[in-house]
């Protein structure tokens, strides 16, 4: 399994970057953050804030999963137990 982090404070640029990314790949999960961060003070207080966006990917690449080297990848991946009984 692979980790691709995607960080960008205009959500939907944010967005498309993910869309993009995720195109073409094995996707196992997906996590979003979003922070405030300060851009302006005014008398010590906050008066503008900035979200930032990060997105971590969980993912492999289609021909690591389905490669015949893989086998046991590609069962747990669909939900089939090994068997012990090997004919």
């Amino acid at each position: 399994m692979k980790v691709k982090i995607i960080y960008n404070d205009d959500v939907t640029k944010a967005e498309d970057e993910v869309n993009r990314f995720i195109e073409n790949k094995v996707i196992h999960d997906i996590k979003h953050t979003a922070m405030a961060i300060p851009k302006m003070y005014h008398n010590g207080v906050p008066s503008s804030m900035r979200i930032m966006n990060s997105f971590m990917i969980m993912y492999d690449e289609p021909e690591d999963i389905y490669s015949g080297n893989n086998i046991n990848a590609l069962r747990k991946l669909i939900g089939i137990k090994e068997s012990n009984n090997e004919a």
